[in-house]
């Protein structure tokens, strides 16, 4: 099932992001809209590739600006995809970028136009049975989404309709196998999976053959090839984690529950990402990472938690055509101490060997003593020519300011200042044209306090502040024409990465489209190396630049997939807030507030959990004088829902006013009470008795100066 519903994703993104070459518009008579609008969109072969029948009538409409059915066709014309939709008024929020949301059930097709599955829909988000088929057109899988999650039972058929598997899903992740058969119809036994974890044979649903056996974590899904090795220390298990195409994702090994000797992750690509040496649960040994194109990122060498020994890394502000590596030495308070160098090469030759070899050039050579820089230091150029030689007394009273230029002799390239033993003070790089690159302050050799790097159109491109080298605080990124992109928050926790992130996208005309802030970081205990953010709140902007909608959501651990959890806001394209309240494990919670296009108040709901329990208002307006013209009070519970109304005319006195009833249990409903109405001088115009809808008693009818002239008696 998740293997289908991944493919079913991805080909929604992609016919809904076709663009068309021409369109066409014609207005039609339709069964069920009446008077529609039929829009036809073509590729550059002039071929349909997307057809559109919706009206605007109010009639049909109700409440919604349009209502239709959309029918997708691939490049060759053949039909992928159709559905019924809606937009409302002022709604811009879906993946049709238009305010269309898909509504009810849609329809799947494969290239030869077969049938490959049916999906139902509200507002946009999966909710109902889906059913997935095979190329022969028999049922491959059927269940139930809720809010986009498989919920219940779903269960898993092989090509010869033969029921191979019930599952059942719990907050959308695999929990347990009710019943699992062979192709025959043999029971068969599934694995070791209960309660969201354990091991899950996989079928292949045509040939009935075993492809392969799942490992579930906290129901999620995960190919682990899984065993036991003896050592002096003991038992080690190791578990090798697979992607779907068999390549490795990573292996972990643990002794007695803890981390025990090299852990290994791999890339996208498959190819060795980090290595990481541990002893009963401590990091010991060799850290390693590499980057994307296999070469060294950096290699430490560990002694209980602490950088001691050999160390390799490869620094920032270099040409992208070379590749630079750092290696020294950590004492054991991993303070630098002994040789350091600094080796330059091509970067195309390191990549295609995997590592540096002879033909690499001493670019920085020198030596340490206790983090500082000692006796004499050597620097060359790209060619290996020595250009500067600096000699680092003990005294640390001889304060310098060392200055460096480009080939010219005349165009300054930085501007350091520094002791005898160590860059001190403030240092600036510039680039060629005479812009100022970057501007730092160092203390111990070390960055620390502010730092500002700019593009070489002199615009501001990163500040923040560093302390002992680590960045600290907030960070601003920049781009080229000073929109910001990131604002950061750094703290001692985390060495590398933001506790609090926010991004900033644009859209190509340069106007602001979203903000994701992220915060709330938080470790994964199985994985000191893994993390991730507690809470997102995303933020969608209108190309006039005004908030468009604000979600809350909220992670529960490193493996889950995060839920509307917080406050939920959605803007009218004038500024005017339409919809305001919280979210709690992706259900309505608290009181949510929904507003008129002119911000008036339309309705105040109490939610527990999804359901209106609790005080609830409503309203509505008279569309000239705006002055209200219907207000409904009153509470929900789970067995009854009472309400008083009242009606006013357009001068603002009361028309009408009563209580109304609901009783969902013996679905009764209706006023309740006794109800009244006035003239709209403020005299009693008439006096009626209902019993949940139904007339009783006697009913009065006055006159404008009170006086009855009418009687009406109800059993």
């Amino acid at each position: 099932m998740k293997k289908s519903i991944v493919l079913i994703c991805g080909f929604l993104i992609g016919v809904f992001s076709i663009k068309a070459q021409r369109t066409t518009s014609v207005e039609v008579k339709h069964n069920t809209y009446g008077k529609a609008i039929v829009e036809s969109n073509y590729n550059k072969n002039d071929i349909l590739i997307q057809k559109l029948t919706y009206t605007t009538d109010t009639v049909f409409t109700k409440e919604y600006k349009e209502i239709g059915e959309i029918t997708y066709y691939n490049e060759k014309g053949n039909l992928q995809a159709k559905g019924n939709f809606y937009s409302k008024k002022d709604d811009e929020n879906s993946i049709f970028n238009t305010g269309r949301k898909k509504n009810g059930k849609w329809s799947f097709y494969n290239d030869e136009e077969k049938l490959t599955g049916t999906v139902n829909y509200i507002n946009d988000i999966k909710n109902g049975v889906y059913i997935f088929y095979h190329k022969n057109g028999k049922v491959a899988n059927t269940g139930t989404y809720v809010q986009g999650q498989n919920t219940g039972t779903e269960n898993v058929f092989f090509n010869n309709s033969q029921l191979h598997k019930s599952v059942e899903y719990k907050e959308g992740s695999i929990y347990n196998i009710l019943s699992f058969m062979d192709k025959e119809g043999n029971k068969i036994n599934h694995g070791t999976l209960k309660d969201g974890n354990g091991t899950l044979q996989n079928y292949d649903l045509v040939t009935g053959k075993l492809i392969n056996t799942y490992t579930l974590e906290d129901g999620m899904l995960n190919i682990i090839d899984t065993k036991v090795i003896k050592t002096a220390k003991g038992e080690v298990t190791e578990k090798k984690y697979k992607n779907n195409n068999g390549s490795t994702k990573k292996i972990v090994r643990t002794l007695n529950n803890k981390l025990e000797g090299l852990q290994e992750s791999y890339n996208y690509k498959g190819l060795l990402e980090e290595t990481i040496n541990y002893s009963k649960g401590i990091k010991n040994g060799k850290h390693t990472k590499f980057n994307d194109d296999g070469t060294l990122f950096y290699e430490y060498t560990y002694v209980n938690e602490k950088k001691t020994g050999a160390y390799k890394f490869t620094p920032e502000g270099f040409k992208d055509k070379y590749y630079v590596l750092d290696e020294g030495f950590y004492d054991e308070n991993q303070k630098f101490t002994g040789k350091f160098t600094r080796y330059l090469q091509d970067k195309k030759e390191v990549v295609n060997l995997g590592k540096m070899n002879t033909e690499k050039i001493v670019i920085e050579s020198g030596t340490y003593k206790n983090h500082i820089k000692t006796g004499i230091w050597k620097t060359f150029d790209e060619s290996g020519k020595l250009i500067k030689e600096t000699n680092f007394s003990n005294n640390k009273n001889d304060l310098y300011v060392k200055k460096e230029y480009f080939k010219d002799k005349k165009t300054l390239r930085s501007i350091v200042e520094y002791d005898n033993q160590k860059d001190e003070g403030l240092k600036k790089v510039y680039y060629e044209n005479g812009q100022l690159k970057f501007s730092a302050t160092y203390k111990n050799e070390e960055l620390d306090g502010e730092y500002k790097e700019y593009y070489d159109n002199g615009q501001l491109k990163e500040v923040g502040q560093r302390e002992r080298g680590r960045k600290i605080g907030n960070w601003k990124d920049y781009n080229e024409e000073g929109k910001i992109e990131h604002d950061n928050t750094y703290s001692i926790d985390y060495c590398c990465f933001p506790s609090k992130r926010i991004a900033y996208f644009y859209r190509y005309d340069g106007t602001l489209s979203s903000i994701i802030i992220q915060s709330d970081k938080k470790k994964n205990p199985l994985n000191e190396n893994e993390s991730y953010y507690g809470t997102t709140i995303n933020k969608n902007y209108s190309e006039n630049k005004i908030l468009r909608e604000l979600k809350s959501k909220k992670k529960a651990n490193y493996k889950s997939y995060g839920v509307l959890d917080g406050l939920y806001q959605l803007y009218y394209t004038s500024g005017k807030l339409n919809i305001e309240g919280y979210y709690k494990n992706d259900e309505k919670d608290g009181i949510w507030i929904y507003n008129d296009f002119e911000g008036k108040l339309k309705r105040k709901v109490t939610y527990v959990l999804g359901d209106e329990i609790g005080p609830i208002e409503s309203y509505e307006y008279h569309p000239k004088s705006k002055n209200k013209s219907k207000a409904s009070i009153g509470i929900n519970s789970k067995d009854k829902s009472t309400r008083t109304i009242t009606r006013y005319y357009d001068s603002g006195k009361i028309e009408e006013v009563g209580n109304y009833i609901s009783l969902p249990k013996s679905n009764l409903s209706g006023r309740d009470g006794l109800w009244k109405s006035y003239y709209e001088n403020g005299s009693l115009k008439e006096e009626r008795f209902y019993e949940i809808g139904k007339k009783v008693g006697t009913w009065k009818q006055f006159n404008e100066k009170g006086k009855v002239i009418k009687r009406t008696k109800h059993k």
